[in-house]
């Protein structure tokens, strides 16, 4: 039997994810780039990219496809569906050097930089005081 060929889809739905995100956050100019950018270097939550990459990485392989160390870990929980998707991104791209735990890591402290003002925002108009 013939093993089905996910990563075109994987691929198109992790780029339209990102897009979505990214857009998000366009700047005064328009520029998707100039806000992703500030972003991610305002971020203290995302550890420093590994210094043996090489200058021509994408953003998107400093960003989530780098080891980090993950301690006092805790269980979350995803659909088996998900689970496999991340699993197949991180054994085709982590290069057997990246743990999901490293991937879903980077993937979640990226989304809660990149979104913490609107999910303020979003807090503060049932509470009180910033949630992040």
């Amino acid at each position: 039997m013939k093993a089905k060929n996910t990563i075109p889809t994987l691929t198109a739905d992790l780029d339209a994810i990102l897009l979505r995100e990214v857009a998000a956050h366009r700047s005064p100019s328009g520029s998707v780039l100039d806000q992703a950018a500030d972003a991610v270097a305002a971020s203290p939550s995302l550890p420093a990219p590994a210094q043996d990459r090489t200058p021509a990485a994408t953003g998107y392989e400093d960003l989530f496809l780098r080891s980090c160390v993950v301690r006092e870990r805790s269980a979350l929980y995803v659909s088996a569906a998900t689970k496999a998707r991340l699993t197949d991104v991180v054994r085709r791209l982590g290069w057997s050097s990246l743990s999901l735990t490293s991937y879903v890591e980077n993937i979640l402290s990226h989304h809660l930089s990149l979104f913490r003002e609107e999910i303020n925002r979003l807090y503060r108009e049932k509470n009180n005081r910033d949630i992040l």
